[in-house]
Order: structure tokens, then sequence, then C-alpha cells
């Protein structure tokens, strides 16, 4: 094993981590920034932005992200991935800096959606490289730490989000009313210049490694066939992998539910604290916009950062044991964590203080964030190495469009549908009652991963079986050429020994000449 891990691999997981870091921190920017597009004065904007329009802007970033994202998974597996990524991170970084000059609405929720296509390249594609660097033993610390920057970096969003909103509004005059100086213009103005720079680096530093040489002894890339049909048979085959189909659908709920908590939970809070404390109870803290997004940020980054290491941690403990165990670990952890996330929304609604579900949404956090790593590995164990690209690209798409796309616009249109239908409720109780749904979801999400483990087992013996006859074939082939290499040799050899004869002969007629001369 150590001999397939070079100096150079932890060098390509480092600069991956980093760009993965700065992707999710452009993903959450925006949700430290909500309240000010609210109001057309805030915004600049010509009309008033409601809670089902905020969705909308993940919504439409999802959409382009997910359905591009099979495009990149089939050219992932059959081109240099490399330049594909590199490509990928300067778009992300271009449309993410246009995205702070939309002088409307619909111009952000254009901009917003073609960052996606710069992220689809990306994401679909990162894995394999990761799978294609590291050996199974240790692929899901690897997978691990690459997918620590979920958390991280999604916490750090918040923070670049609102804290650049709140240096502009603080260094920018109150009379200077320039209509692209509005403070949550800046927030979209600090991760582009990490794009740029990470893209030139990604192009220049890394280098592309072979398809499956991690599965394989053979130093040999294992591509996959070119043409529709082809992409087509693909598709078709991860679909009928039962354990790729039911770890999407858990998959599908833990994007639903992060998402819908990452873009909803500090407007939440800060709705909530002001109902709070309107009507006297005993909570006198009033959440701020700033306030709320960075302690969701920061417990997001902590609960994110724990629950991916002991997600990691207990996988590497039970795959001694069991092939089962990453889907059991997902499936456990998923369960458990509805119950405190329900507690967090009762204790936010009746306790009179919003400061008492810190410790409950945290457990949650913590226990949906064991899945981040191990889904991914559960797809790279059950799936053979030149369909991999185009099986992530695919839950990407599944998962992002039923999930991270679903779960902030059902949130928002669920939160006015009980505003329109009940004005008279107090603040913050539309958006409370909307949240529970997340509660459902999860408990989906870990009875399909559940499900999941009465599947693996199966699913990997099957890639196996692939791998060893693909390595069998590529052996067969080698050999072949060998044989020819050597015919053509001999030929060679002949050939040139004939002319040695021709020329020992006139050696030995002109020794004669020479020896008659000579008496």
């Amino acid at each position: 094993m150590a001999s397939l891990i070079k100096k150079n691999h932890f060098v390509t997981l480092a600069i991956l981590c980093v760009i993965n870091l700065f992707n999710f921190a452009d993903r959450y920017t925006l949700s430290g920034i909500l309240d000010l597009l609210e109001h057309k004065e805030q915004s600049g904007f010509s009309e008033d932005v409601n809670d089902l329009e905020k969705g909308l802007l993940q919504t439409s970033f999802v959409i382009f992200f997910a359905i591009l994202s099979p495009l990149f998974g089939y050219l992932g597996d059959r081109l240099t991935r490399t330049y594909i990524i590199a490509a990928g991170l300067f778009l992300w970084a271009l449309f993410t800096l246009l995205s702070s000059f939309s002088i409307e609405y619909w111009m952000l929720f254009v901009f917003r959606g073609l960052v996606g296509v710069g992220e689809a390249s990306y994401a679909t594609i990162t894995p394999t490289i990761i799978a294609d660097l590291f050996p199974a033993k240790v692929r899901v610390r690897a997978l691990s730490l690459f997918y620590l920057a979920i958390p991280v970096g999604s916490g750090l969003g918040y923070g670049i989000g609102a804290g650049m909103a709140n240096i502009a509004e603080t260094l920018i005059p109150a009379n200077y009313t320039h209509p692209q100086n509005e403070p949550w213009r800046y927030a979209f103005r600090l991760t582009p210049l990490f794009g740029f720079a990470l893209s030139l680096i990604f192009l220049c530093c890394i280098k592309e490694p072979p398809r499956g040489q991690t599965d394989s002894k053979v130093n040999k890339s294992i591509k996959g066939k070119h043409g529709v049909k082809a992409f087509l048979v693909d598709i078709l085959y991860c679909l009928k992998t039962p354990s790729y189909t039911l770890s999407s659908l858990g998959s599908i709920a833990v994007s639903f539910c992060t998402s819908a908590w990452a873009w909803w939970i500090p407007q939440y809070i800060v709705r909530t604290s002001s109902r709070v404390s309107d009507d006297g109870s005993l909570c006198t803290m009033q959440y701020t916009d700033l306030t709320a997004s960075l302690i969701c940020g920061g417990l997001f980054i902590l609960g994110g950062l724990l629950g991916t290491i002991s997600g990691s941690e207990l996988s590497k403990y039970f795959a001694k044991r069991t092939n089962q165990g990453d889907a059991l670990i997902c499936g456990a952890s998923q369960l458990v964590a509805a119950p405190f996330v329900y507690v967090s929304l009762l204790l936010a609604q009746y306790s009179g203080c919003v400061s008492v579900i810190w410790p409950t949404f945290f457990m949650g956090v913590y226990l949906v964030s064991f899945c981040w790593a191990l889904t991914t590995n559960i797809i790279l164990l059950v799936i053979i190495p030149e369909r991999r690209s185009t099986a992530l690209a695919l839950q990407i798409l599944i998962t992002h469009v039923l999930g991270d796309a679903t779960g902030p616009f059902v949130i928002g249109w669920l939160s006015d549908t009980i505003h329109y239908s009940e004005p008279r409720s107090a603040i913050g109780y539309p958006l409370t009652c909307s949240l529970y749904v997340s509660i459902f979801v999860l408990v989906l999400g870990g009875a399909a991963f559940l499900a999941t483990s009465f599947f693996v087992e199966r699913d990997r013996y099957r890639v196996a079986l692939h791998i060893k006859k693909t390595l069998s074939k590529q052996e067969e082939e080698e050999s072949s050429e060998q044989e020819l290499e050597l015919l053509d040799h001999k030929e060679e050899n002949s050939e040139s020994e004939i002319e040695p004869e021709g020329n020992n002969d006139k050696l030995l007629i002109e020794t004669d000449k020479v020896k008659e001369i000579q008496l």
C-alpha cells in the first residue's frame, strides 16, 4: 500500500480540499445576506423579495448544477479530468463575481444558476481522482478530509456573507448611493479571487492519475466507451445496482435537510428571537442577521468536523468486521438525529428562549455529518472504475434536484403558505412549522440507508469480479504484445546474422591471399 501512495498524492489531496472549502463557502455565502435582499431599499432591486423567491435562489444554482453533472460525469470517464476541473473553477469564479453586479432579482437568479455550471465540473470528477490516488483501505480517510470542507466551507460561507456585508456597511458612507454599492454585493467579491487562483494552480500542479490504478495492479487507465449509447448503458448499470439506488435515496434526505437548515435556520433564529422578545418572555437576547449567521456557521463547522471524522473512524472500525458498515452507520445516524432536531424546534417554540436549541441542534448536525464521506465511499465500492464519474454525476443530479434544490424551496413555500393562510400568526411560527418536514425526511433517509446494507456485499463482489476480468484481459493483451515484439526481434536478429557470415567469407579470402603473397 505504501508503494501505491506517493507524496504528491497528498499534495493533490490538499489542493482538492482547499478548492472544495471555497466551493462550499461560495455556495452558502448567500444564506448570510438573505435578509438584506428582502426590502428593495436595501437590495437595490425594483421589488421586495419574499421567502419563496429567497429559496429559489438556491434552487436555481442546484438545478444548473444537477442537470449538467451527468454531462461532466460522461466527460470525466473519457477525457483528461484535470483540464475539465480547471475550466470549471474558472467559470465558477467568473459567475460568482458577476452575481455581485445584478441590478434585478432575475439577474441574480440567473447568475447563481450559472455558478452551478462551474461547480458541476468539479464535484462530479474530484472524488474519482481521490479514488485513483488512494487504495480502498485508506480511501475513506482521504474522502473524509475532502468532505470536511462541506461543514467548514458552509460555516465559512455564513461568515463571509454576513461579515463582508457588515464591513461594507461600516466603510461605505451613508450618503453614498451608487447603485452597485449595496453592502450585500461585497459578499460575492471575495471568493472569486480564490477561485481564479486555484484554477491556475490546479492546471499547473495536478497530474492526471490513471483511472482504476488503485483497484488493479496494471498501470493502465481504464476508460469508458464513447457514444450516447455507452453513456445510457452506464446510467442503466448504475440504476440496476440496488445499493447505489438506495444510498442515493438516503443522500437525497441528507441534502434536503442540510440545505434547508443552512438556508433557513439563521432566518428562523432571527424571527423566533424577535417574537419571543416582543412577547416579553424570559429570553431578552434578540439575534441579528450577523450574530445568527456567525453562530450557525460555527455550529455547522464544529458539528460537521466532528461528525465527518467520527463517521470515518467508525467506518474504519466496522470495515474489519463487516462490508455493510458504511450503510449501517449512515442509516443509524439519521434515525438518531431526527429526535434531536425535533426537540430543538419544540424548545424554540415553547421554552421562551431561542438560545436553548443550540445543544440539541448541534447534535442533529453532528449525527447527519456522519454520512458525507461514507455515501461517496459506498458508490466507489459498488461501481466499477470506468463508470464512477458517471455514477457520481447521476447521484449529484438526483440528490441535488430532489434534495438541495427542493429543501430551501419547499420550506420557503410552506412558510409563505402558512403565513398567508394565518396572517395573524406569531412571527417565526410559519417557518417553525415548515421546518418540521425535515424530521420526516430524515427518518425516510435513515430507512433507505438501512435497506442499502442488504445489497452492499453482493454489489461489491460484482465490482471485484469485473476488475479481475479486466485485469486478466489487460495481461493477455500485454503478453500478446510482448510475443509480437519477440517475433519482430527474432526476425531482426536473423537478418543481421546473415550479413556477418558474408563478411566472414570475404575476410577468409583476403587472409588466404595475404598468406600466398607471404609464401
